[in-house]
């Protein structure tokens, strides 16, 4: 087994989890991967006042990509109606965590630091893990950036944990920096994807200066840590492309794009989503139903894809209602497309092959393929209903099999909110983010935090809390399980998390695994 199956495993809502997503107003700017184990495109000239709404709660069933407001108060900014979340209680305080805990050699770290060590004066968003944890990658707009150098823009970095270095990655061949945001999209979230030797990084970006002839909107590239080289893999296309994701061994990027002539006989004019391979420069559409017929709706509308570790298997939400037989619920569903059989497969139903009854989003494939975990509303998925405003699923497409994941019992009340999954190479782990005040684990913070579900002995760990047990002070979100499952990577606004965090905004933590690694 891997690490982790050797200690006690997983996006793009409070969303949380997949969130993700910069704080466009830190950023100032307006640019456009148990049970059953045996939208549209947004320019650079939006302003983010669009996605404020007035302070009351409104319940609305999915809270995918999050935003800020003025007032300290998360806000859902892809959905017509902005969703209004406290992010923490007037009279929230810090108490050490008891019960399922990690133990005392799990360690946590900041590591959205600059070339000498400082933290940065800005947030930072949308990290990714290389496979072995050495390797993080991050937005930030932090203008204390490495080597010296500043920019008004978003840049990507990456983070040498075992060598303490930063290195900025949204640069061309020359070193010069993006002129414009790289990684983040002001109201749809950031992203930011490493291969699992950390040799590759791709995001997207609103830059022009990346690569010679680029047209100006936003495109996907491709960072080379070995050769200091950037390759701009979308060319000449005719429309915005972004969230792209890597496969562990670097080959195949995945990303969504609204350009029609990215392959031939493209004409559903509709967001779709392309893989290309860095083998031989092939691009390829995968939003397609079995007998090669293109989606009838858009795909990729909350921006989260998955892929598995050699580029087979991709994963991705859709509104098309002819990529399978028989799909009449309208709702949004989850999809996993093989490319080599070119055949395609709802996810998003339950154990009698009955369809979904409310929307799913965020999958997340393990490193084979087979088991994939992904965030519903869906009442109708398992044998017994909930009230919790989402739920994570793990699904076996070898089984045919689903299950529920549940941090304890009774954890899935009215009001509370699982989401953001990320699952680990071997299926048998899920990160994500909950809102739930666990009196299991005396987690009362009134926020969202960072927890870890082992799905065959159906038990949790919480994360997001310091090296001294001390619940987390700040919202934590988006988690990444690297792919030896050993580290976990997520981004927080808690200032109490490590010492000598002053900065008060956004930074990534990682969470290593030791003591539960192995078990």
């Amino acid at each position: 087994m891997v690490c982790i199956d050797k200690f006690l495993q997983s996006i793009r809502g409070i969303i949380w989890l997949g969130v993700l997503f910069f704080l466009a107003s830190c950023l100032g700017e307006q640019s456009s991967g148990s049970s059953i184990h045996d939208s549209p495109s947004i320019n650079e000239e939006t302003s983010i006042s669009t996605a404020i709404v007035t302070p009351e709660l409104i319940k609305t069933p999915l809270l995918n990509q999050v935003l800020i407001t003025p007032e300290g108060n998360l806000v859902e900014a892809h959905t017509s109606t902005p969703t209004y979340i406290p992010i923490a209680s007037p009279t929230l305080t810090s108490t050490i965590v008891q019960g399922h805990i990690l133990p005392t050699t799990s360690r946590i770290e900041r590591v959205n630091l600059t070339y000498d060590g400082l933290q940065l004066a800005g947030s930072s968003a949308a990290p990714s893990i290389s496979a072995n944890g050495q390797f993080v990658a991050f937005v930030s707009s932090g203008a204390n950036f490495v080597d010296g150098k500043e920019s008004e823009h978003s840049q990507v970095f990456v983070r040498d944990r075992k060598n303490g270095t930063t290195e900025i990655v949204s640069v061309n061949d020359e070193g010069v920096m993006g002129n414009q945001a790289s990684g983040v999209w002001v109201e749809q979230g950031s992203s930011t994807s490493i291969s699992g030797n950390g040799r590759y990084v791709t995001f997207h970006s609103f830059a022009t200066n990346l690569v010679p002839d680029t047209p100006p909107q936003a495109n996907i590239f491709v960072y080379d840590r070995h050769t200091k080289q950037i390759k701009l893999i979308t060319g000449s296309a005719n429309g915005d492309s972004m969230w792209p994701i890597l496969s562990e061994d670097g080959l195949s990027i995945v990303f969504i794009s609204e350009a029609d002539n990215l392959v031939p006989d493209d004409t559903n004019q509709v967001r779709d989503i392309f893989v290309y391979n860095q083998t031989n420069d092939n691009l390829e559409r995968v939003s397609l139903a079995t007998n090669g017929v293109e989606a009838n709706a858009p795909s990729g509308n909350f921006s989260f894809l998955s892929v598995s570790a050699n580029g087979r298997f991709i994963a991705f939400d859709s509104f098309a209602d002819n990529l399978v037989p028989d799909d009449t619920n309208n709702v949004i569903d989850v999809f996993v497309y093989d490319r080599q059989t070119k055949e395609i497969e709802r996810i998003s139903k339950s154990n009698n092959g009955v369809e979904a009854n409310g929307e799913s989003i965020h999958p997340s494939l393990s490193a084979d393929g087979r088991y994939i975990a992904f965030q519903s509303v869906a009442t109708n998925l398992v044998n017994f209903d909930t009230e919790a405003l989402s739920n994570i699923f793990i699904y076996d497409r070898e089984k045919g099999l689903i299950q529920l994941v549940e941090l304890y019992a009774g954890s899935l009340q009215e009001d509370v909110f699982n989401g953001n999954p990320d699952i680990s190479s071997s299926g048998r782990w899920v990160v994500f983010t909950s809102n739930a005040n666990d009196p299991m684990f005396e987690d009362s913070n009134y926020v969202s935090d960072i927890f870890l579900y082992d799905s065959q002995t159906e038990e949790s760990l919480i994360l997001s809390v310091s090296d001294q047990g001390e619940a987390s002070n700040g919202l934590s979100i988006a988690p990444v399980l690297s792919a030896n499952e050993c580290t976990v990577v997520f981004w927080s606004l808690a200032t109490n998390l490590i010492s000598d965090d002053t900065n008060q905004t956004w930074d990534i933590f990682v969470r290593d695994l030791d003591g539960v690694c192995g078990k």
